[in-house]
């Protein structure tokens, strides 16, 4: 078997022939995926004659290239996989096969830190300290602007100067003399 490595957020490690089939799912399973409740199982990779192949468990509908998977597809390099709760793509490194899989693609699961007062490094070249200031997001009303119009008097005022340049040009054209 040609070399392969299993990487995901939690780290990288190779993997053997004996470690098939894998198990992609909650708690329990050989790689974790968020939001997927402890024992569920989405999908199950495995291995046939040298290639990967994967399945999808418990009616999850995979994506594999951005089509349904049926009863199974086959996990060649530059393959992807949409798992719902993850990304599966198939990787050439290194002379090995890598299997990767990505939660930052479907969201972040990383929450903030959670901050107590106010904030103080920042660092330098200089290796100063500089306070970072805590700003407040203020967002924007919900009060659909307006459109301006000019005032009905402006209006007024505009359609009466035209009707006197009218007027005085033809009052002081040849014709009227």
């Amino acid at each position: 078997m040609s070399q392969m490595r299993l990487i995901d957020p939690l780290g990288e490690r190779p993997l053997e022939s004996a470690d098939f089939p894998l198990t992609l799912g909650g708690a329990g399973s050989d790689v974790l995926l968020p939001g997927v409740a402890a024992g569920a199982v989405v999908a199950r990779i495995g291995l046939s004659d040298e290639r990967l192949f994967i399945e999808p468990q418990g009616g999850a509908s995979l994506r594999l290239d951005d089509r349904p998977v049926g009863a199974s597809g086959w996990l060649d390099p530059g393959t992807q996989v949409d798992l719902g709760h993850g990304l599966l793509r198939v990787e050439a490194r290194d002379g090995a096969t890598a299997l990767v899989i990505d939660y930052e693609a479907v969201r972040n699961v990383t929450l903030p830190p959670l901050l107590e007062g106010q904030p103080m490094e920042s660092a330098f070249a200089s290796a100063e300290r500089v306070p970072i200031e805590v700003a407040t997001y203020q967002p924007p009303s919900r009060r659909p602007a307006r459109k301006r119009r000019a005032p009905p008097w402006g209006r007024m005022v505009t359609a009466v100067a035209g009707l006197v340049v009218l007027g005085s040009s033809a009052c002081c054209s040849p014709r009227w003399q």
